[in-house]
Order: C-alpha cells, then structure tokens, then sequence
C-alpha cells in the first residue's frame, strides 16, 4: 500500500485529481502537496474516482453465479475463466498454480480364480466330457429377451442472447458446454460465440 492524494489539487501548472497515488507523480510534484492531503491507499482504491478499473476486473460481472466487483481479483480457481478482456488496462492477472500432484492409489489386483485340477492331480477317474448342453446355457426364447428402454432426449438448452442481459461470457460457455462445444477455458466471448457457430447450434451472424 502507498498513499493517494485525497482532494483535486494545483501543484503550480500541474493539476493532480483525487486519487492519485503518491508514485504516479513526481518527487518535486509529491513534495509539494500538503501533507494534510495524503493518506494511506485504502482495500478497493485500485479503481479512480471516475470508476476507471486501475487493477484487477475492468468491470464488474457474475461467474458461476458469483458477483465479483469491478477491479477485484477473483480466487485462483475462478481465474481460468476470466477472459482477457475482462482485467483493466495494463493489468497481467497473477499466475495460478496447479497445486501438488496427488499421488493416486493403484487398485488391488482381482484375486485369482479357483485352481482347476488337471488330471494328474486326481484320484479317481476323469469323468467323460458331457454332450448334454447345461440347462443353464439354454438361451431365452425369442419372444422373452428384453428390450431396452429408448435413451432419454436432452434437454434443448436455449441459446443466450449475443448482447444485452444473459449474454454474458458464462451463460455462453455453460451454453457450449451443455452442447459437448469444446471451448479452450481461457477462450473470450466472441470465441465461444464462433464455436458454436461452426458447430451448427446457431445461425452464423
């Protein structure tokens, strides 16, 4: 945190705006300004005085059903699916870590089926091999066998509008996802908009 100035302000010909951080001007400016106009960077002044994202979300906007404010930083695991567009000017959003690998357990083998005696092993005579079919492997009759139950139809999902309310980056990645649309997560809107294009759900505009 640094410190911003709290009230517009002449510096001689130089006109410094409410808000300004201390490092944004320079040495001669900065210590020219009365020290009753500084004080210490508050949480959320990373957007100016004219509502100009500085860091962070350029604009405020709902992911997963969550709203997160314009020049926040949402967490790690909602970072993939912030597109480019959506961060402030000059703003590199922060690196997201994949987090340690996970060892998985390897599955026990099957245990091993009954030992089959050959004929070395008995004591007796081998018994002849039956000609007779088991009545277990008799198949059904034709008219008996079971039909299966006719797959479900999906549901249609309604495609968002490509402006305005319910046009947003999510509705059209959840929009591709309910289609099996495979869309990089990184993608931006307009992206998303073309891939479903070429996959044949909308009329290509």
């Amino acid at each position: 945190m640094g410190q911003v100035i709290t009230d517009n302000v002449w510096i001689g010909p130089v006109f410094v705006a409410k808000g300004t951080r201390r490092a944004d001007v320079s040495d001669e400016v900065a210590g020219r300004v009365g020290a009753h106009l500084w004080s210490e960077e508050e949480e959320g002044s990373n957007v100016s005085p004219s509502g100009v994202a500085l860091s962070g979300l350029r604009d405020s906007v709902f992911i997963d059903g969550v709203l997160y404010e314009k020049g926040s930083v949402p967490p790690d695991e909602v970072i993939p699916k912030v597109g480019s567009h959506m961060w402030a000017d000059g703003y590199t959003p922060p690196p997201v870590s994949n987090g340690p690998e996970i060892a998985t357990e390897q599955p026990d083998p099957p245990p091993a089926g009954p030992e089959v005696a050959s004929e070395g092993d008995l004591d007796g005579p081998v018994p002849p091999a039956s000609s007779e079919p088991d009545p277990g492997d008799t198949p059904p009759p034709a008219g008996d066998e079971p039909t299966a139950a006719p797959a479900a139809s999906p549901t249609p999902v309604k495609a968002p509008n490509r402006s305005g309310q319910g046009s947003s980056l999510t509705a059209w990645q959840a929009f591709a996802a309910a289609n099996d649309v495979d869309v990089h997560a990184e993608a931006e809107r307009h992206e998303v908009i073309e891939a479903c294009e070429k996959a044949g759900l909308i009329p290509v505009k």
